[in-house]
């Protein structure tokens, strides 16, 4: 662990293996530091699919997104959860998480009996879970990234994709981020934000959204509006 990181760290041990990490915040996050998308154009990284019912994006590209990773390297492997909870702390302790993420107290759980590592929350109160076979640096990555997806975006989305790209960059070298920006092209998961939403991008229930919420700004109003006649609801 970096020694500025090292110094901000705080781990707790709870009971029956569970570990509370936190770290002195430093840094507000600075969205300024950090690419333009993080505000600018976040909401460009939805991709225009179905929503769900409670109007959560589906996570359409999950399974190649999945596939991809699964092309780069695991990274450094940890015995217990001691080490993992010490790989959270430099991750979230650094500048460069800081800056853009800023944090809270993240709890982990050993997850016996789970069949995969997941994410709960978010970075103020994110809760993570890995089972044994999942105790490497990038399912750590992984599931840290999805504490910082927002609704309505999918779980493993544009918005997700990029951010787990950066993030693999920067933890894991240069190399393997290249390596998982080749996989993310040949198994087509898509990792920039789209262009302006027109009409041609907006599924059906995305529109019967829009018939009760309004057009967000993020859209083009007139294109959306006069392909597909869309109306807002009268006020009686």
């Amino acid at each position: 662990m970096s020694k500025a990181a090292l110094k901000r760290a705080k781990i707790e041990k709870l009971d029956h293996g569970r570990y509370l990490v936190d770290t002195e915040r430093e840094w507000d996050a600075d969205y300024d530091s950090a690419p333009m998308h993080r505000i600018k154009d976040r909401p460009r990284f939805l991709e225009g699919n179905s929503l769900t019912n409670d109007l959560q994006e589906t996570d359409s590209q999950r399974q190649k997104l999945y596939d991809a990773q699964s092309k780069i390297s695991d990274g450094h492997s940890y015995d217990t959860m001691s080490g993992v909870a010490t790989e959270v702390a430099e991750i979230i302790g650094s500048a460069w998480w800081q800056r853009r993420y800023g944090t809270g107290a993240i709890k982990l759980k050993p997850g016996r009996g789970s069949r995969r590592a997941h994410a709960k929350g978010q970075v103020i109160d994110g809760k993570l879970t890995f089972p044994t076979f999942s105790r490497t640096q990038r399912t750590i990555i992984h599931e840290l990234i999805h504490l910082t997806v927002p609704r309505p975006h999918a779980g493993h989305g544009r918005l997700y994709a990029s951010r787990y790209l950066e993030a693999v960059s920067w933890r894991l070298g240069s190399e393997a981020g290249e390596a998982l920006r080749e996989a993310y092209r040949e198994e087509n998961v898509r990792w920039h934000p789209r262009r302006k939403l027109h009409a041609d991008h907006v599924s059906a229930s995305s529109h019967k959204w829009f018939l009760v919420n309004g057009i967000p700004e993020w859209a083009d109003e007139e294109n959306v509006m006069s392909a597909r006649q869309i109306r807002q609801p009268m006020v009686r």
